[in-house]
């Protein structure tokens, strides 16, 4: 995948993301739906990431000190594929950092995209 089809991939995402229209779950109902007894979670300094019982998603929450926060990131693997989807929060002016986010989970190394 060249750099601009995962520049096209991450706009196509955040344009999804970007509005929750009335009736889907808030950056809040997503975590409360995962904190739930026996889900793994990890801590890291500016993120949290549950993993599910069944072990085939992984949830990769924002926390405030993160430049993308409030946002999501769902990883779900199958044998057959790994999909990202990706849900931003946040304001426009943080949209850049969830784009950047997003591409740390979705975008090929040889994109030549900035990741951490």
């Amino acid at each position: 995948m060249q750099r601009w089809q995962c520049g096209v991939l991450a706009i196509v995402v955040l344009a999804a993301a970007s509005v929750a229209p009335a009736g889907t779950m808030s950056f809040q109902d997503y975590l409360n739906e995962m904190h739930k007894p026996g889900r793994t979670v990890n801590e890291f300094p500016n993120f949290t990431m549950i993993l599910t019982d069944d072990g085939l998603k992984y949830y990769y929450f924002t926390k405030p000190n993160h430049p993308a926060h409030p946002g999501v990131i769902i990883r779900t693997i199958d044998s057959q594929s790994l999909d990202t989807e990706g849900h931003s929060f946040a304001p426009d002016a943080a949209q850049p950092a969830f784009k950047a986010w997003m591409c740390q989970f979705s975008c090929p190394p040889e994109s030549g995209d900035q990741r951490n």
